[in-house]
Parts: structure tokens; C-alpha cells; sequence
């Protein structure tokens, strides 16, 4: 069986002034881990082009390769109407 032995108080103070600071460090660390992720994902959200970007680069491509037609005398957007 393990015997615990009776620590003098000032290496229990010791002890835990030193967890303490660790944790304060972790912390910190912690917060700046956090704050460095969340501007990674700023860069990359702010490279990448958003839905309407990518829709109307897609249209205007599919308007380049194929040629249009005239529209009908009778179309509903014609200008004779």
C-alpha cells in the first residue's frame, strides 16, 4: 500500500502557486491556439469565391459557348410585343 506522507505548507503553496501558473499558461495558449484558427478560417473564407461569384462566372461561360438564338416575333420579352 502507498503511504502518503504529510507535505510542509509552504510545498503545498509551492504546489500549488506552480498549478496555477501552468494553468494560466494553458489558458493563454489555449486563447491564442483559438484566435489563430479562427483567423485561418477568415483567410480562407475571404479567398474562396462565394455562390453568387461561382453562378455568374458559370453563366456567363455557358453564355460564351453557345451562341443565342433570335427570339420570336411572339416571345413574351420581345421588343414587337
Amino acid at each position: 500500500m502507498v503511504q502518503t506522507r504529510i507535505k510542509p505548507y509552504s510545498q503545498q503553496v509551492a504546489e500549488i502557486a506552480r498549478r496555477q501558473e501552468q494553468n494560466r499558461l494553458f489558458r493563454r495558449n489555449q486563447a491564442l491556439g483559438l484566435l489563430l484558427l479562427a483567423l485561418g478560417i477568415l483567410v480562407w473564407w475571404s479567398s474562396t469565391p462565394t455562390q453568387l461569384d461561382f453562378h455568374s462566372r458559370l453563366v456567363a461561360a455557358l453564355r460564351q459557348m453557345q451562341p443565342r438564338r433570335p427570339r420570336s416575333p411572339g416571345h413574351r420579352n420581345s421588343p414587337e410585343r
